[in-house]
């Protein structure tokens, strides 16, 4: 029946359940208080009373605050009974009884006191229920706020993210492009400077008579080159012939192998063919050659 708490926790227990406050101090060396304790506060109706109607804390004079207590409720005679009504940390007191009351008489003062001030206890509790709904709508509204912002964020990071790997990727697309003209350019100036040092190894084609030799070349679109050439020439010259006559005429063969058909022989660069001669090659006085396409 009587709240196992501090004074201040059963002022803020009162308020959180919109109920009165019974405050009972008692002095153990009164002449009162014995009688009072056994006819009226531990009386059926009493007890009746207290158990539904309101919250109860009680405090010996004897301990240091229940004595603070009755100081701040200003009770000037005992047994003290007040009647609280009790907003978070502040409480007004409705009735106070001091002195020994019979039961009746301290019923009737206290159910009057609570049908005075009912009203102002709904009050309060409509209040403070407003405040508690103004207060969680407050708390909705600045969560919905705080998604918001975060959503917001998260949306401008992921667009930042795109931006930054859309610009990553153009970045890396230009870089691959860059490299790859590099390498382009660079193939090119190497193919430009292979034929111009072919063009300076392979002699002008000599007149007819002496010691020359004619060469037919079958190439792989069925077309026929002739073409006289020094019999103390090479076969890396014919070999440069052709790589330049392909070149000059658009023809798209890059590499290429060259052999007699009968007796069959092919001339391998890597074999050291090029440096016979023409009349070693067994291609004097004259001598047939097919250019085949090796990428074909």
């Amino acid at each position: 029946m009587f709240l196992a708490e501090s004074y201040r926790e059963a002022v803020q227990e009162a308020a959180r359940q919109h109920k009165f406050l019974m405050v009972y101090l008692h002095s153990p060396l009164h002449q009162d208080t014995p009688h009072f304790c056994r006819s009226t506060l531990c009386s059926e109706p009493m007890v009746d009373f207290m158990e539904h109607n309101v919250l109860v804390w009680g405090g010996s004079l004897m301990h240091g605050e229940a004595y603070a207590v009755g100081n701040a409720l200003d009770a000037c005679a005992f047994p003290y009974v007040g009647l609280l009504l009790c907003k978070q940390n502040q409480v007004q007191v409705v009735e106070r009884v001091e002195g020994a009351e019979n039961t009746e008489a301290l019923l009737d003062r206290l159910t009057s006191a609570m049908a005075r001030f009912q009203e102002q206890l709904d009050r309060i509790h409509r209040q403070q229920r407003e405040r508690e709904e103004a207060r969680r709508l407050r708390e909705e509204q600045d969560n919905d706020y705080k998604k918001g912002l975060e959503a917001d964020r998260r949306r401008s990071e992921a667009q930042q993210e795109e931006r930054r790997a859309k610009e990553r990727a153009a970045e890396e697309a230009r870089a691959l492009a860059e490299e790859e003209a590099a390498k382009l350019a660079r193939e090119e100036q190497l193919r430009i400077e292979r034929l111009e040092d072919l063009r300076k190894r392979v002699r002008d084609e000599p007149p007819a008579g002496g010691k020359t030799t004619r060469i037919r070349l079958q190439l792989p679109n069925g077309s026929k080159v002739d073409r006289r050439f020094d019999a103390d020439g090479t076969v890396g010259e014919i070999r440069g012939f052709v790589t330049l006559h392909l070149e000059d005429n658009d023809i798209p063969i890059k590499n290429f192998s060259m052999s007699t058909n009968f007796p069959r022989r092919t001339y391998s660069q890597e074999d050291g063919d090029d440096a016979l001669s023409v009349e070693e090659a067994g291609l004097h006085p004259t001598g047939m050659l097919f250019v085949h396409d090796l990428d074909a």
